[in-house]
């Protein structure tokens, strides 16, 4: 007679795993939207003169020379970044609209930067602060070097508009076709008026 093999079964308890995820997946957010609300805060008090130490005014004059006129509307940008990563739980959106809001803002402060500072002295030191700063002065001086200083004021225009057209949803041939129609209609009603008086 054969002896029956006996298997033993493995009897271990199993131990649950923990999950390694965080409870909450937004507060990675929260925490970079703080930072982000922080700096644009600590930039603006800067800008505005405060006592925010030598940090504070370190970011103000960066973002001084960086974007000249347009630092405070950096600063704000900042806060609004940070306060979409608090709210929205995500971050930018890299898509046409930023794109064409970015190229746009640019545009302004070279635009800018061309009326309020000489020709020659568009990255000089002493003019960043006051015109467009770094970015908007570079732009303008680039634009000089290869079209001149009107058709630099020319291109910009066009860099303009071709941005407004990027960030939103106009055309310009709808504009053109949506103003005949309008000048069709208002021809058709006077012509009816007219007709009646008759």
């Amino acid at each position: 007679m054969q002896k029956k093999k006996t298997i033993k079964k493995n009897t271990k308890k199993r131990v649950p795993v923990k999950n390694s995820a965080p409870k909450n997946p937004g507060r990675r957010y929260e925490l970079i939207g703080i930072a982000f609300l922080t700096l644009g805060i600590i930039s603006l008090c800067g800008l505005w003169g405060l006592n925010v130490g030598f940090v504070g005014f370190y970011f103000a004059k960066v973002l001084s020379y960086l974007f000249g006129i347009g630092a405070h509307i950096t600063a704000l940008l900042v806060m609004l970044i940070g306060l979409q990563y608090i709210l929205k739980h995500h971050g930018l959106v890299y898509s046409k609209r930023f794109f064409g809001l970015v190229i746009l803002y640019i545009s302004i402060l070279a635009v800018w930067h061309h009326f309020v500072v000489a020709p020659g002295a568009e990255i000089l030191p002493d003019s960043l602060p006051g015109g467009g700063g770094l970015l908007g002065g570079g732009l303008l001086l680039l634009l000089r070097r290869f079209f001149g200083v009107d058709g630099g004021i020319i291109v910009l225009g066009a860099g303009i508009v071709g941005s407004v057209l990027l960030s939103t949803t106009w055309s310009l041939a709808e504009g053109d076709a949506e103003d005949k129609k309008a000048r069709g209609n208002r021809i058709g009603r006077s012509k009816g008026n007219n007709g009646d008086r008759l």
